[in-house]
């Protein structure tokens, strides 16, 4: 019996060239996190009618994004380990009869969240991330947070991750996000996580909505 060596046993990777590139053969992810702010660092979320995307579709090559409009992007720093998102599209079946027969089935919930786990944790990542406010103590030295008084705080958010192998990048972007947070013990060190609920928004120019604005750039 003759020994099979093809592209089913070895899988080689796609050769075809897709719109921009060649695929990636495997992406080692290099994530990063940042927050919308106005030109004088204040965190702010973006209109969510008439959102114009094509002001952020810039490539980072690894260093902070710069908006194409008076806006600005607030490093949140080192990520502990990856980030996560999630896009889910739940369905419904449409039966009927005596046997349950499907006959159509239709999308009845769409949610989008995005995740992230921060190492420097500190005031100014918990300022720009969470909305708190501090409360000065002692003028010069002392301050602290009341937690349990804030609420969500809604700001634009994007998603960095670059591919290590080949410098490839895809940037998610919601422009005026559900920002939650956790204090979160991992081994010998505490984090601050953030998750992001995605609601809806149009981009400007166009009449559909999205809850996510995925770009990927060479």
């Amino acid at each position: 019996m003759a020994v099979v060596n093809n592209k089913n046993t070895q899988q080689s990777p796609i050769t075809a060239v897709g719109r921009i590139a060649q695929q990636s053969i495997r992406h080692i992810e290099s994530p990063r996190v940042y927050i919308l702010a106005d030109s004088s660092g204040v965190p702010k979320a973006e209109s969510i009618t008439a959102f114009p995307a094509q002001q952020y579709a810039t490539k980072s090559n690894g260093v902070t994004p710069t908006p194409g409009n008076t806006n600005t992007w607030l490093d949140l720093g080192i990520i502990d380990g990856q980030l996560k998102i999630t896009y889910q599209k739940k369905t419904k079946d449409v039966r009927t009869g005596i046997d349950q027969v499907l006959r159509a089935v239709y999308v009845n919930e769409k949610t989008c969240t995005l995740e992230g786990s921060f190492t420097q944790f500190s005031d100014y990542v918990l300022e720009k991330a969470t909305g708190l406010t501090a409360s000065v103590l002692q003028s010069g030295s002392i301050i602290s947070y009341g937690f349990g008084q804030e609420d969500l705080n809604i700001v634009g958010v994007l998603f960095v991750t670059q591919n290590k192998l080949d410098g490839v990048e895809w940037q998610f972007l919601n422009p005026a996000a559900f920002v939650n947070f956790e204090l979160e013990q991992k081994s010998d060190q505490i984090n601050l996580k953030l998750t992001a609920e995605c609601p809806w928004f149009t981009t400007a120019g166009q009449t559909n909505q999205e809850v996510l604005r995925a770009t990927l750039f060479e």
